[in-house]
């Protein structure tokens, strides 16, 4: 019996980055999606950040806007699904598989390169915002670009954001993989140098400001590490509209309502459809 169900959707921007610095520019993926789009499957395979996969599928899903579509497989070992209902014990979900198969969670997203803006299906288990940014760092010598999230309310990562205090509290911070080269990199190694598995971090100035670049690494970090932050608050400098703002209370988000199939799927054409019915046709995001 077919199901409705929700799923959830967050903005972000591609982003240039230029001698390891994460720049205001977008970073165009087209040139990227025309490489990968010739290659075999085998040679879109990758590894990157312990994550196994490749780029599926892609799509061209609107000429005139130029909207394409993209579906990252995730590749993994071992199956972790079960089926149960409220009357009778969970089931495992076996699968049999040849020594060279593997079991795949997919990741459909919708790309929009005249704005940079990419809008990711959040699935658990299958590629993350970050895992796609290593995926696609992997086919150049050197990092090119870096997956940002979009807020609702103010641009934390702008050029011309103004840092006066940073208040953060992690925890299982032996998962945490900050950017290399980094301050907070120094400060997550001098916390695991410790034995130490929970930190509350606060960093301020005064009245002065921190410096706006590594500030601007450390919240990416926090976001692409954010099963170890318990709480990140960012304080602006006072011209800055105003106050504390929250790194994950601002995230721009939707909630796309999908059809299940019988078999518990939805297509890739039919989650890129309704992406872009909320992208495009629903209301178009500021940009």
């Amino acid at each position: 019996m077919a199901r409705n169900v929700e799923i959830i959707c967050k903005y972000y921007q591609v982003r240039e980055r230029a001698n390891g610095e994460i720049t205001e520019n977008t970073f165009d993926l087209r040139e990227w999606m025309l490489h990968v789009n010739q290659l075999d499957f085998q040679r879109k395979y990758k590894e990157a950040n312990g994550v196994k996969g490749r780029l599926e599928n892609l799509a061209l899903v609107s000429r005139e806007e130029e909207i394409y579509a993209f579906n990252f497989m995730r590749m993994e070992d071992v199956s972790t699904s079960y089926v149960l209902n409220i009357n009778n014990p969970a089931e495992h979900v076996d699968i049999d598989i040849a020594a060279d198969e593997y079991i795949a969670r997919n990741t459909v997203c919708l790309y929009d390169p005249e704005n940079g803006i990419i809008m990711i299906q959040c699935n658990r288990g299958s590629y993350s915002e970050k895992s796609i940014e290593s995926y696609i760092n992997e086919f150049y010598d050197e990092p090119v670009c870096t997956i940002v999230p979009i807020f609702e309310n103010i641009d934390m990562l702008a050029d011309s954001a103004e840092y006066m205090k940073l208040d953060v509290r992690l925890a299982n911070i032996r998962n945490f993989v900050p950017t290399e080269n980094t301050s907070f990199e120094k400060i997550v190694d001098g916390i695991n140098r410790v034995e130490g598995l929970n930190a509350h971090i606060e960093i301020s100035l005064g009245n002065a400001r921190l410096n706006d670049g590594e500030v601007r690494r450390t919240l990416t970090d926090l976001y692409n590490n954010r099963g170890c932050v318990t709480s990140a608050k960012i304080k602006m400098s006072d011209d800055q509209i105003s106050g504390i703002y929250d790194l994950f209370d601002n995230l721009s988000r939707d909630t796309i309502k999908c059809v299940v199939d019988e078999n518990g799927g939805i297509s890739f054409e039919r989650m890129y459809g309704r992406m872009y019915d909320k992208y495009i046709l629903e209301h178009a995001k500021t940009r």
